[in-house]
Formats: C-alpha cells, structure tokens, sequence
C-alpha cells in the first residue's frame, strides 16, 4: 500500500475516532472525581491527599493525578483538560496500534485495518473522554510492546520499553504485573541471545525509578501498595461480603459480556493467525498481557458500568491486531484467480465488524443519559452543602467521587474504604465498618445508598439522624440526605 494511501485511511480512522468521542463526550465516570479531588488538593499546596491533612493513597492513577493537577494549576477547567489529554492520548494510541501490528505483520498491507477497527471501538471512544485515565494507561502499554519488540529485534540499543513500563507503572499499580511479564520474556531472550548485560541494563532502570517511587509511597502514606488494594483483595470492604457463588455469577456475566460485545465471529478470526503459521514469543507475550488484565478486570472489575470493561479496555487492540492479521490470512487463502471478489468479500467484512465493534454505542448512549441526570441532581446537592453547612462539616458517602470534589475542603468518609485506611484495612464486615462509622467518626451528615439495607437498619443510623428534605430551589429529586440529630 503507498504511503499516501496508508495517511489518508489513518486521518480517515482518527476522524471516526473523534467523531465517535463526541457522541460520549458529555460523559465523566464519577471515579475520575476522586482524581480531580486529589489534583485539586494538590495545586492548592494540601499535599496529594482526599482529605485535608489525611494522607491516604487512594488514587491509583498518580501519575494521571498529577497531569490533571498540572492542568488545575493552569486555571483551565480540570474536567475539560481530562477530556482533552484522554482525546490525545487515544489519537496517539491509535497511531502506535498501527505501528505496533506494522513491526509484526508479514502483509504491511493490512496494518491499516486495526486503526480502523479500534477507531470504531465503542470501548476505546467511551473511555477516551471518561476523564479517567483508560487511554493514557492504553498508550504507554502499546509503546511498551512496540519498542520492545524493536530492541529484541536489535533496532534499539537503549531500554525505551523500560521507560514506557515506568510510565505504564505510574499510571496505574498493575502496570508493575505488566512489567513482570515482560521480564519474564526479556530474561529467556536474554538467555538464549547471552545478552545479561543488556537485560540488567533494562531492569535495573525500571527497578531504579519505582524502587524511588515506591518509597516515596511507604514515606508519605505508609504502604506500598494503595488503599483500593487493601479495601478489593484484602478486606472486599470495597465490593461488599465475600460470596464465593456470588463472584462467581459475576464473573460468568463480565465474560457473557466481553464475548456478547466482541462476538463469537470476531474471536473465531483471533484465532486465524495460528492455523497458517506457528507462535511466537511475540504471541507468548502478546497472549500472556491479554489474559493476565482480563483476569484483572475480573477480580477487580465490579463498577456499574462494567459492561464496557474499564480495566480490561486496554487489551482491545491487541486483540484486535488478531482479527486484522487473522483478516489478512483470510485474504491469501482465496483463490488467486478471484482476487477482485475476494477484496469485495473483505471490504463488506471490515466494514461489518467497524459495525459489530460499534454496537454497544446506543446502550452506552442510554447510560450516559441516565448517569448525566443523575450528576445533575449529585451537583445540587453539593450546592445544598456549600451553602448551609460549615467548612468543618463531616460527611459519609457511598461514592467517593462527584459530590466530594465539589464540597471544598469539608471531611469526607467514604463507606466502601476505597478513600478510608481503616475500613480498608480492617472493616471487613459491615458490622465493624458501622461501629467506626457511628461510635467513633461520627458524620455530621450521611448519604446513604438506597440499595444498602444493611446500613439502613442499622440501629444508631435509625436513633441519631434525620432525614432532610431539600428546598424546591435545589433540583436534586429523590436524592437522599441524612442529618446528625446533635452535633458532638
């Protein structure tokens, strides 16, 4: 294919790109509040903390924490910026897909199709302007295999991939799984190649900057790991009573999920690529990456919005790069003699899986419907606290994100522990989390969760709060808000 051709089909794919962005851009995942709460807190020289003067590592996403405290300290609209750095990180994730699938593909001819592909990916659009850092995570993981991939081809000297693991790794914690994976790799190519020098060398630069970022972590927190690893894995105070047949009915519905979203067809062709050649230890690393987030967003993946897989969103193009080469192989497979028809069949192909890929759109449409009025309603009542309550309030939420970011500086307790070092650590029933709660924090107000009745026939809940209703003047509707009869 000729250059020309190969830059117009890329701005063509990075213009469905944007196009498909804009239909979500109205959209902000209320998780990314919790950043935008730290950055906030940050700019204003409170340290990288939720609540003024505690220190709690409950933004797993530092480095995109602090992007958006640096677009805060520019007076620019954090939720704005967010929106705008996710846009470009996917436009850049969507040029090193092509550059990754380039370095690997035997036909270059047919590289062009995974931009396309993804660039119809409600997934990858629906997070790209979710405010959270999906594509940015996205990018550097695609920048990690590409230069990988180039220095154990000897086009590289230097460790680049390293760096881009550095970065993977300050995007979020289970970038360091990541890195353990390509170490794995690196260290049997290593072997066979006699190249320990060089694998010390790519190590030891990795090791160096988190080994610096993890003290960092254990001096300014007080652990290594964050406080969303204590409240999901330790505790589950952060996904509720372990149920072994309950875990295992939600993970049956994220694969239902995944596979009803990707598509039996679409799978089928991942597997392609195989039937014409043998694997390699690109397909082993490739393979490993793909399975080890999926099991991720499995073990930790229960948010609402799960449907559209927040954790795992990141392994789409990979997956992707299979169904364009497997596309490829299809191609060649065809009689020779019938080529023009064949392009004609492949043509009709890619556009059907652009549509496929873009299926989900219109229930995402409905949820982002759906959750906009229910912000709406969230930003009146942080209307409400601003106006008529102190500075030196405290207030219990289910949700950590929108309602806290627009309280200013009044104390927030966040009941699942994602944002509490003591739920988190300790509050492994809702007994022991009541008990912190009610004998010893004490909130000033409350904001319960309607779907928690655990907490709502909870006994000193019932004897020690009252119920307000919210003047006509703030729009909230049926929302909830729960007074301490006296103040302490």
């Amino acid at each position: 294919m000729k250059r020309r051709t190969t830059l117009l089909l890329l701005a063509f794919s990075i213009g469905i790109l944007l196009f498909h962005e804009t239909i979500f851009w109205d959209f902000t995942v209320d998780d990314a509040f919790i950043s935008f709460r730290y950055a906030k807190n940050f700019t204003e020289g409170k340290g990288l903390v939720y609540n003024t003067g505690e220190r709690v590592d409950g933004a797993t996403n530092i480095l995109w924490t602090i992007l958006c405290a640096g677009i805060a300290s520019l007076k620019f609209n954090i939720v704005l910026g967010s929106k705008i750095i996710g846009v470009l990180s996917s436009i850049l994730a969507l040029i090193a897909s092509y550059l990754l699938i380039n370095s690997v593909l035997q036909d270059k001819r047919f590289s062009i199709l995974l931009p396309l592909f993804l660039s119809s990916t409600t997934i990858y659009s629906y997070w790209a302007v979710s405010g959270l850092e999906v594509p940015f995570y996205t990018l550097w993981l695609l920048l990690s295999l590409l230069f990988f991939i180039k220095e154990e081809n000897s086009e590289l000297k230097f460790p680049y991939s390293s760096l881009f693991l550095i970065l993977l790794t300050l995007t979020r914690p289970e970038g360091f799984a990541i890195f353990l994976i390509f170490s794995v790799f690196k260290g049997m190519r290593a072997m066979s190649t006699v190249n320990g020098k060089g694998f010390l060398k790519w190590v030891g630069l990795y090791l160096l900057i988190i080994g610096i970022y993890l003290l960092f972590k254990k001096l300014y927190y007080g652990y290594y790991l964050p406080n969303t690893f204590y409240a999901k894995v330790i505790t589950h105070s952060g996904r509720g009573p372990v149920n072994p047949s309950n875990t295992l009915v939600e993970n049956a519905r994220l694969v239902y999920h995944f596979v009803k979203y990707f598509t039996f067809p679409l799978l089928a062709i991942c597997f392609i690529p195989f039937l014409y050649r043998k694997p390699n230890w690109k397909d082993g690393l490739l393979i490993t990456i793909i399975t080890f987030i999926f099991l991720y967003e499995l073990k930790v993946g229960d948010e609402p919005n799960m449907h559209l897989f927040r954790f795992s969103a990141p392994i789409i193009p990979l997956l992707l790069l299979y169904v364009s080469e497997g596309m490829s192989f299809l191609f060649h497979a065809s009689d020779s003699k019938k080529r023009m028809l064949s392009k004609s069949i492949l043509l009709i192909m890619v556009i059907c899986i652009m549509f496929s890929l873009a299926s989900q759109t219109k229930w995402a449409i409905e949820y982002i419907k759906n959750n906009n009025l229910g912000q709406l309603q969230e930003m009146e009542m942080a209307r409400w606290f601003r106006e008529n309550t102190p500075l030196n309030s405290s207030i219990l939420t289910f949700w950590g994100g929108l309602v806290p970011f627009y309280l200013e500086d009044r104390y927030v307790i966040e009941y699942n522990g994602i944002l509490d070092e003591y739920i988190a650590h300790y509050g492994k029933t809702s007994e022991i989390k009541n008990l912190y709660i009610f004998d010893e924090i004490k909130p000033n107000y409350i904001i319960p969760d309607p779907y928690r009745p655990e907490f709502w026939n909870e006994k000193r809940f019932i004897d020690n709060y009252r119920k307000i209703d919210f003047p006509s003047n703030y729009h909230v509707g049926e929302g909830y808000l729960f007074q301490r009869i006296t103040y302490e």
